[in-house]
């Protein structure tokens, strides 16, 4: 991860890891065994949510390492044993408490809307656009 990471800044980009497979905690460690500024994160809160983490707990951990947002949303499905996407604003990620804690942690970079299985892809993403910008 150092070379790809170094390999990335001498390009002008940014390698990131994408939360949500592991707790923030375990990110967290991860890349604290990596140089400074190797590796940046991407929050994903929907991800984090789907695998029964907490965004907010995420951005505690990880908030002056966030380098991109995705913006996915989800539930936990107690009757499946796992969790699911869901429209984004209609799941259990809280987006305005997310906002003001990104911001304490400096970020002002972008958010990319990610919607993996939506039944209507351009409608759908835009109303997810409209619900962030009403933040």
């Amino acid at each position: 991860l150092t070379d790809l990471g170094t390999y990335a800044q001498r390009a002008g980009a940014l390698l990131a890891a994408e939360t949500g497979s592991e707790s923030a905690g375990d990110l967290a460690r991860l890349l604290a065994a990596l140089p400074a500024g190797t590796v940046g994160v991407t929050l994903n809160p929907g991800a984090l949510i789907i695998n029964g983490f907490s965004p907010l707990e995420a951005v505690a951990a990880l908030g002056s390492q966030i380098v991109y947002v995705h913006a996915q949303d989800g539930v936990r499905d107690l009757a499946q044993g796992r969790g699911i996407e869901v429209q984004l604003g209609r799941g259990a990620a809280d987006f305005p408490a997310l906002l003001g804690a990104l911001e304490e942690h400096g970020y002002r970079g972008d958010w990319t809307v990610v919607r993996e299985k939506a039944e209507n892809p351009l409608e759908e993403i835009g109303q997810a656009v409209s619900f962030l910008q009403s933040l």
